[in-house]
């Protein structure tokens, strides 16, 4: 019996460190690796503006505010972290605020974090959102989990776990891929590790 209690124990304690399933088929899928796509280059983009043509080029989607989003965005930026999220994924509610820290920390080096609500479509969903973001202080860019986002992030990259984090050069070409929650010092050694 507590053998059985230690082993659940241990479970739900590796479960809540990396990840949590996409509830497509009921079963948990934890994940904490890391997977590099070969365009690594970050071009500096410091001017601030121009064209997005690498493989993120046409995705658009609404912030949680229901304002526009488009690809643009990204030629702002030399990398923009982007975390896709769920109400309901305790990992994900817990690196909010890492996430917001990172952004406000790299963002004198061109640097910007974006969260995606998996769960948008969701009744209620954005609501929820808004008041987890609001208690974690965390105040970074949030979109909704848009059509294009489903077709340019979550097909092609096998998105089977949440929190799944993206980063994106300037050009809109995803240079970086990882699967789970992270600390704060562990998003900046990532974050370190592609700016060079």
């Amino acid at each position: 019996m507590k053998r059985t209690l230690l082993i659940m124990m241990i479970a739900v304690l590796i479960f809540g460190m990396f990840g949590c399933a996409v509830p497509e088929n009921g079963k948990i899928d934890v994940q904490g690796s890391i997977k590099q796509n070969e365009n690594t280059n970050v071009p500096s983009n410091k001017q601030n503006g121009g064209t997005v043509s690498g493989e993120l080029a046409g995705f658009t989607s609404k912030t949680l505010d229901g304002e526009s989003f488009t690809s643009d965005y990204f030629a702002k930026y030399d990398v923009t972290v982007i975390n896709v999220w769920a109400t309901w994924c305790q990992p994900c509610v817990s690196e909010l605020e890492h996430l917001e820290k990172l952004n406000n920390t790299y963002s004198d080096k061109n640097v910007s974090c974006i969260g995606i609500l998996f769960d948008s479509g969701d009744d209620g969903a954005v609501f929820q959102a808004k008041s987890i973001l609001a208690s974690k202080g965390a105040t970074y860019m949030q979109l909704e989990m848009s059509e294009k986002a489903h077709e340019l992030l979550e097909q092609p990259y096998n998105m089977t776990s949440l929190p799944t984090t993206f980063f994106v050069n300037s050009n809109g070409d995803i240079i970086d891929v990882k699967v789970g929650a992270d600390s704060y010092a562990g998003w900046c050694n990532a974050l370190e590790g592609i700016l060079g």
